[in-house]
């Protein structure tokens, strides 16, 4: 079982090693009884690969966010157009669908209602792009656990993508 954590007001679960498969299931049960704890949940490679078996916790999921070829791998739907991607994000259970398209920016399905971030303009020519998507979201989930609307957070998070892409890895910037 989850050690206590107490009453968080969001979960932020990312990418996990094999070794803590049983930790999603964990997450499951908690979030059955713990319905005012909001999920934000962008899944690894690992995760990807569980889809199936892990297929439960989509239910809980408040906000999704995949880049596009993830999405096509979660939905086995290649080469899908981007709304159908979030339309078939959204029938897995998050009330946020997100997928993020390099140059093209983010795509979003909250509800009934679609939205397009581009991406901020950079500052200077990109190094690398390792850990774009990352910060997009950690900034985004920051934005809204702060209270902050979703069109709101949805400015703020490809400032920092655009800060991520001017070093190298995911963290510097």
């Amino acid at each position: 079982a989850l050690p206590d954590i107490g009453k968080p007001k969001w979960i932020y679960l990312s990418s996990l090693g094999p070794h803590a498969k049983d930790l999603h299931f964990e997450i499951i049960e908690y979030m059955k009884t713990h319905t005012d704890v909001k999920l934000a949940f962008q899944p690894g490679t690992f995760q990807l690969e569980w889809k199936n078996e892990i297929a439960e916790l989509y239910k809980y999921v408040n906000v999704l966010c995949v880049n596009k070829e993830e999405a096509e791998e979660l939905l086995n739907m290649e080469g899908a157009e981007i709304k159908k991607l979030l339309d078939g994000l959204g029938s897995m259970g998050p009330k946020i669908a997100i997928i993020t398209d390099g140059h093209n920016g983010a795509f979003i399905k909250n509800e009934d209602k679609y939205f397009n971030m581009p991406i901020y303009p950079d500052i200077a020519k990109p190094f690398e792009r390792t850990g774009a998507g990352d910060a997009f979201f950690s900034t985004l989930i920051s934005f809204l656990a702060k209270g902050n609307d979703l069109e709101y957070a949805l400015m703020r998070a490809p400032i920092n993508s655009m800060n991520v892409v001017q070093y190298v890895g995911a963290q510097e910037g």
